[in-house]
């Protein structure tokens, strides 16, 4: 797979390129794509990554050329990018899937017993 370099290859790999203004818009896509089973199987990182980034850099829109200030930020959106977009790539079993799927069941019915 070919790694994601910068913040408009992330945007790029996610087809948002008419609807990412701010790095929040990308954060959020790449959450989405990191909720699917096939990605949370795997890997949940990507849930805490807003909770990680500043308020003003999640704001800020991307083409303000902050990408020098905000560099740490912007690695770690690449970075994730890379994480969900290699697991993207692999090929789950439909058995590996399934018992994902059984596991989301069970820990739902759990909680929902324990709400009770």
């Amino acid at each position: 797979m070919k790694k994601v370099k910068t913040i408009e290859d992330v945007i790029s790999k996610l087809d948002k390129e008419d609807g990412c203004e701010t790095y929040r818009d990308v954060v959020d896509a790449l959450v989405e794509v990191g909720n699917i089973d096939e990605v949370l199987a795997f890997h949940d990182d990507h849930l805490e990554l807003s909770d990680n980034l500043s308020e003003e850099f999640l704001e800020s829109k991307i083409d303000d050329n902050k990408s020098e200030i905000f560099e740490e930020e912007i690695e770690a959106i690449i970075d994730e990018s890379n994480t969900i977009f290699t697991i993207l790539e692999q090929t789950l079993t439909a058995e590996e899937l399934e018992d994902y799927r059984e596991n989301k069941l069970s820990q739902a019915q759990l909680l929902e017993d324990l709400s009770l």
